[in-house]
């Protein structure tokens, strides 16, 4: 190759310049080149921004980061990929990306997992962490639903990348060790910025838990936001909060309650991460005369719910957002022999991951819904507590307050 470069190639690199940005310099355009490194996984990014300045400057652009998200997505949608994140025991120091794929050959190899073990840091202790989400590669690790007894930082962290934004002290403390605190993670797309959701709750008299306080966390300003008491309606004010998986769909994270102890009305509680502002969706009638045990569920693009029941449940879609009159039952499945489901994963394709007890025995399953086969995952479901989606990204690379580990 070296016979086709100019002299001035050879001269560079006597003085000491890289023969890769030496060749990316005269041989291939600039376009060309960003165009290929748009397709390489994070991991390798990492290793090519090391080549030259250059390349660098340009897999740490913010553009370059925007569109690399955009692109693993649209390679795993192409290819049918969807990579698990399972959250393990909560006193576990680890989580593990599983890869979800029709090949047999992809299922039996150790390729398809991939651990990820939690950031160490002089100013952290990841053994009082939760995973509480993911969202565009990112995981936010939080001290989770117990009463709050120390100053255990919120973190956001990039596994790909190996960096972490530790976050600021919350503006609202918890003056009892009676207050629980439950976190919620997911980006908003009007503002192009990831946000984590911190909201404490008190028990009244009655040993309900109601909401109390709440604050959002903006990564892009990396500062705290006190929500003033107009952000929660009074009619939300007497729900008995479970701290229930939440699930984001339609730039709004959105959990099951209970808005009504007594008259056990289950309805949806949704946070806009646009607005920040609390709201509800009614649920279907067949949800709201007796107390059930559900699920909420991103069904492709659309909200869904899951009515578990001792022996199958139920899937129903939203197919227009916010319309009550849009919720559609898609399928009920009663012959599989289970006692307990846990809801992961539900895909527009057919597939449902859930978590499944037997006779005692905890497993992994994946059930297509229009087929009504079940899998059993090549992994041991014993220890794993919930799982969500995951994509591979360079997020947090131009992060100036992201620190290496």
């Amino acid at each position: 190759m070296s016979d086709y470069l100019p002299k001035e190639t050879t001269r560079t690199r006597i003085n000491g310049t890289s023969k890769a940005a030496a060749i990316s310099h005269y041989l291939v355009p600039e376009e060309i080149i960003r165009e290929i490194l748009l397709w390489l996984p994070a991991k390798s990014l990492c290793r090519f921004s090391t080549v030259c300045k250059s390349w660098s400057s340009m897999i740490q652009h913010s553009t370059f980061i925007d569109t690399h998200l955009k692109r693993r997505g649209q390679y795993n949608n192409r290819n049918d990929i969807v990579h698990l994140l399972l959250s393990e025991h909560t006193t576990a120091s680890s989580c593990t990306s599983y890869v979800m794929k029709d090949d047999p050959a992809i299922l039996d190899g150790d390729e398809c997992y991939t651990k990820f073990k939690y950031p160490s840091s002089e100013h952290l202790d990841v053994d009082f962490c939760s995973l509480i989400g993911t969202c565009n590669g990112l995981i936010c690790l939080a001290y989770d639903d117990m009463p709050m007894t120390s100053e255990v930082p919120t973190i956001i962290w990039n596994p790909s990348v190996r960096k972490i934004v530790i976050l600021p002290t919350p503006i609202i403390s918890q003056s009892t060790s009676s207050y629980l605190q439950t976190h919620a993670f997911g980006y908003d797309a009007e503002s192009d910025d990831c946000k984590v959701l911190r909201i404490l709750l008190s028990e009244d008299r009655l040993l309900e838990t109601k909401l109390c306080e709440v604050e959002v966390y903006s990564l892009a300003r990396n500062s705290w936001k006190r929500l003033s008491s107009t952000t929660f309606p009074a009619s939300l004010r007497s729900i008995v909060w479970f701290t229930r998986k939440y699930v984001f769909v339609n730039n709004a994270l959105h959990w099951p309650q209970c808005q009504d102890f007594d008259k056990d009305k289950n309805i949806i509680v949704f946070f806009d991460m646009a607005s920040e502002l609390f709201s509800q969706i009614e649920m279907p009638e067949a949800f709201s005369d007796e107390r059930k045990v559900i699920s909420v569920a991103r069904y492709g693009e659309s909200l869904a719910l899951i009515d578990i029941k001792m022996r199958g449940f139920d899937i129903w879609v939203m197919k227009e957002y916010g319309v009550v009159q849009s919720w559609t039952k898609i399928l009920g499945i009663s012959s599989l022999k289970f006692c307990y489901l846990s809801l992961f994963d539900c895909r527009s394709s057919g597939e449902l991951v859930f978590g499944k007890i037997e006779t005692g025995r905890r497993e992994l399953n994946r059930v297509n819904y229009k087929t009504k086969q079940v899998e059993k995952f090549r992994i041991n479901g014993r220890k794993y507590m919930g799982i969500d989606s995951f994509v591979d990204s360079i997020v947090l690379l131009d992060q100036t307050n992201a620190i290496p580990y």
